[in-house]
């Protein structure tokens, strides 16, 4: 349920781009610094130095399917503009803030150092080509946070209402198969030396009883059930008042939905009829939260672009932008 709700937060936020320079001094449109922010994206992209063998560097695609995951699992986003040997962008390389922690210089400014997973020492980030943005960050805090943070609580609580509805479904759900040992007819059945011996006959019925469980443990649907007339066999289904739940079950639908910020039919779930408007309330606040995980992609792709561009001598700055969202099909 929670990765439909990022995947669905991913595709819709996903969409087609724009790339627009402006004049430093003037913030004019720059017809020269957007040729050149159009030609650094295609470097970024599809284009390689095919003389270095196999390339790894990812397609802008997927690195902004990257970055938008990592807002929406982890309030941000970062990453490292990758510089060839002659001091050009070469590509974009995500950092993932799970790894960061960040440090308080001489000059009160911060920068990030990022732990190494395998237990090596901390690496500092203090470059100028690397790049954080953050959603909705707290002011007395340097630590962003998810914005599905809120959902934990109210989807375990909904998965063990699942798990209790599964149990109670495999206890009295189905019917039966019970099986009932006669005891008169099962110690007329015993040998003679069994029936005077007390101790013998318990030690008897209990065996039988033993015999029918495995019996029963092992059956498959297809088989017969074949025995003596000492044990009797009939359909057990539970009888009398049903407890209906499909109030508390939308209640707990809706809490979900709103903990993670999404529509119920993006999730699979289902809330009574609803209505015209609900409807369209509920799609607006949706695009609204979509809108908003784009915006930290938005301003890092700028500020990169914006350094590529600088860094070929064009005093332009550059603004990346996605397109609006599209619902229709």
């Amino acid at each position: 349920m929670v990765s439909a709700a990022i995947q669905s937060y991913v595709n819709l936020a996903m969409s087609t781009y724009k790339v627009t320079a402006y004049d430093s001094a003037t913030q004019l449109f720059d017809l020269k610094g957007t040729v050149l922010a159009g030609a650094l994206v295609n470097r970024l992209d599809i284009l390689n130095d095919y003389s270095q063998g196999y390339m790894d560097k990812r397609p802008l695609s997927q690195l902004l399917e990257t970055m938008l995951m990592e807002v929406v699992l982890t309030g941000g986003c970062g990453g490292e503009l990758v510089l060839d040997k002659f001091r050009l962008p070469d590509r974009i390389v995500p950092i993932s803030n799970d790894t960061i922690e960040w440090k308080v210089k001489k000059d009160k400014r911060k920068f990030p150092v990022q732990n190494s997973t395998a237990g090596g020492d901390p690496i500092s980030l203090d470059f100028p080509s690397i790049f954080f943005e953050f959603l909705n960050m707290d002011a007395n805090t340097v630590y962003p946070h998810s914005m599905l943070e809120s959902a934990l609580n109210v989807v375990f609580m909904f998965l063990d209402f699942l798990e209790d509805m599964s149990r109670v479904l495999r206890r009295s759900g189905h019917t039966r198969l019970s099986a009932s040992i006669k005891i008169a007819e099962a110690v007329q059945s015993a040998p003679a030396a069994v029936q005077a011996d007390p101790a013998k006959m318990t030690k008897y019925l209990v065996d039988l009883q033993q015999a029918v469980t495995e019996s029963l443990a092992g059956l498959e649907p297809n088989e017969a059930v074949v025995s003596f007339d000492n044990v009797e066999f009939e359909m057990l289904s539970s009888q009398g008042e049903k407890a209906d739940y499909t109030q508390l079950l939308e209640a707990l639908n809706g809490l979900v939905a709103s903990s993670l910020k999404s529509m119920p039919s993006a999730l699979g779930l289902r809330i009574g009829k609803g209505s015209q408007s609900l409807s369209n309330t509920e799609t607006l606040l949706y695009l609204k939260s979509v809108e908003a995980l784009r915006k930290p992609v938005e301003s890092l792709m700028s500020r990169a672009l914006t350094m590529g561009a600088r860094l070929t001598g064009e005093d332009v700055y550059v603004k990346f932008k996605f397109d609006p969202v599209e619902l229709r099909p």
